[in-house]
């Protein structure tokens, strides 16, 4: 069915499924943060569930081999997209959803950095200076959150904020780099030369002795050979997305990455609990394990594959700007839920950050 949207119809559907990441995904961080649980027993169960649901489905139908590399991508694509989810529930035990919101958001600059290396996006002077104004943007929220009197993190009593950042700006890079790979993995393979192109390539390849009749039969010729091969190119250029689509199966690809989690993972878990550091149980309260549940399903499940098919839909940086309305939106929820009060630096760098992702996206 998406592939048969034109361009425009493709972005807006892109834009609609980024506006809904972006309302689940603050709505999750919120949910989260009130709870405050370890990130590695839930996500464990979530991918496990997508998983097992996603391979049950395709158990009745024949794997072919666009769908083998899907699954081989998202075997490589496992840790990258775990330890960015990790890094980013994590850092809402130690700073507020605001400033974890607008720290992650700052993934545009390793998305352009990431995107110049693999030639998935072209870097530019005026994207450049964005991701500079976005680095002052981040610094003076840094500088202001450790410096507020009156700040969210006060009223909250975090115990670590620039802990907290820190793990945000890593859950950035990384999604930065899974973003740019995604989009590049999920590019079809060329399409082998029409028969008519190679033949007329290699037609080219001699010289034929030509009298003025000749050439002008030869001249009208060319001319229709070359409308037929722009409508050929046009044909080939529109057939190329929905080649991206077939070759890049949302579902199978995220019951992939949840299977790879689920398989990967059990090793540190059984770690973590030996240490201490995480103890391996199922909550005991009731309205905790269904708030889990929730946020398993929606803040995870649902908003992981809206953002799968955003990107394929779209591009990574466009895809970026979109999520950066999780700022303004993080911002409402703070002064609504918590009366949360923000200082003028903390307005500026944040109003910063938003400038940088509007210069690199434009």
């Amino acid at each position: 069915m998406v592939s048969n949207l034109t361009s425009m119809g493709r972005n807006s559907l892109g834009m609609l499924l980024i506006l809904l990441v972006v309302f689940i995904w603050v709505s999750s961080s919120f949910l989260v943060n009130e709870t405050v649980l370890c990130n590695i027993l839930e996500h464990i169960h979530i991918h496990f569930v997508l998983g097992a649901k996603t391979v049950a489905a395709y158990k009745k139908r024949n794997m072919v081999k666009t769908q083998q590399n899907t699954v081989v991508v998202g075997l490589k694509f496992s840790m990258l997209w775990y330890f960015a989810s990790a890094f980013q529930n994590s850092s809402l035990g130690f700073t507020s959803v605001t400033s974890s919101t607008i720290l992650s958001s700052t993934s545009g600059m390793f998305t352009l950095f990431f995107g110049g290396i693999t030639g998935v996006e072209k870097v530019t002077t005026k994207k450049i200076v964005s991701i500079v104004v976005s680095f002052i943007g981040v610094y003076l929220i840094t500088v202001q959150q450790q410096s507020s009197t009156n700040g969210p993190e006060q009223d909250k009593n975090v115990p670590n904020a620039l802990l907290g950042n820190l793990l945000a700006f890593a859950s950035a890079a990384i999604y930065g780099l899974h973003t740019t790979l995604l989009k590049k993995w999920s590019k079809p393979t060329p399409r082998p030369a029409l028969s008519s192109e190679v033949g007329y390539s290699e037609l080219n390849q001699f010289e034929i002795p030509q009298n003025e009749h000749t050439v002008n039969q030869n001249n009208e010729n060319s001319s229709n050979r070359g409308q037929v091969l722009n409508e050929t190119e046009e044909i080939s250029g529109q057939d190329t997305d929905s080649d991206s689509e077939e070759d890049m199966d949302p579902l199978l690809f995220l019951g992939s990455v949840g299977i790879s989690a689920t398989i990967l993972l059990w090793p540190l878990i059984i770690i973590l609990d030996y240490l201490g550091l995480e103890k391996f149980e199922l909550p005991g309260n009731k309205n905790l394990i269904g708030m889990l549940a929730i946020n398993a399903f929606v803040g995870t499940c649902l908003s992981d594959y809206f953002w799968v098919l955003a990107v394929m839909l779209t591009t990574p940086l466009t895809v970026t700007l979109g999520l950066s309305f999780t700022i303004p939106l993080s911002f409402l929820g703070e002064i609504l839920l918590r009366n949360a009060h923000y200082d003028s630096g903390y307005i500026i760098g944040s109003v910063l950050v938003i400038i940088g992702f509007l210069g690199v996206n434009s």
